[in-house]
């Protein structure tokens, strides 16, 4: 029995280093993720400010900000304890995010392609 305990604490002990090697990359990029997440949520802060408008549409990068901000915190935390759950809870807010950004982009372009054929006359022979 006592050999099983030992053998548990060297596997999480392993572990932990294994999580602690991997998220140190992106702990060391966390200040950065928070500052990009902070300057997103004031830029959407001054668009609504700017127009009433905005307000149906900045939600968003409002929302993936703090999903940024929340991963950035996490990977810290994983880094200085080693736990699995805050690296792979980290992991998945990243995820997440960059789903949330890759749709936002993909129906900006699809506007501006629709916004670029809708500018173009349609009557060549003027």
């Amino acid at each position: 029995m006592a050999d099983n305990g030992v053998f548990d604490v060297g596997r999480r002990e392993a572990l932990e280093s294994q999580v602690r090697r991997v998220s140190m990359p992106l702990a060391a990029a966390a200040r950065w993720i928070k500052f990009l997440a902070a300057l997103t949520i004031a830029g959407a802060v001054l668009s609504v400010l700017a127009s009433l408008w905005s307000l149906l549409f900045v939600w968003l990068p409002i929302w993936a900000s703090v999903l940024l901000y929340m991963a950035a915190t996490r990977v810290a935390s994983a880094c200085s304890t080693g736990k699995e759950a805050e690296l792979v809870e980290a992991l998945d807010r990243l995820r997440l995010y960059f789903l949330i950004s890759g749709v936002v982009t993909l129906i900006a372009l699809v506007l501006v392609v629709v916004g670029m054929f809708a500018g173009v006359p349609l009557d060549v022979g003027i």
